[in-house]
């Protein structure tokens, strides 16, 4: 995956141009499924949508592929919150010391 595709889908988010960034981010996703950064990314996405279910699964597949990847699991936490499954976000918050 090319470190300046990563770049600009973060510079699109950076710049709540979610809108832009989601296709970019999927279809960098079909080349490099086990990107954190990406499914990370992709997570942003589904989360300014309001979409906490989709933004969960990728939160939790940016952990899966990063098991040092601190802010994926702190955004773990708050997908598994917002959709009020709050002993498993417990669970998850320990984990990552949240």
């Amino acid at each position: 995956m090319p470190k300046d595709q990563i770049e600009l889908i973060q510079n699109l988010l950076d710049k709540e141009r979610f809108d832009e960034a989601n296709p970019l981010v999927g279809a960098a996703l079909l080349k490099n499924p086990t990107n954190a950064r990406l499914n990370a990314q992709q997570g942003y996405c589904h989360w300014h949508f309001d979409d906490f279910e989709a933004a969960r699964a990728s939160f939790e597949r940016a952990t899966l592929c990063d098991t040092d990847f601190y802010e994926a699991g702190v955004m773990l936490v708050r997908c598994l919150d917002r959709l009020h499954r709050f002993s498993e976000a417990l669970n998850v918050g320990r984990f990552w010391s949240v």
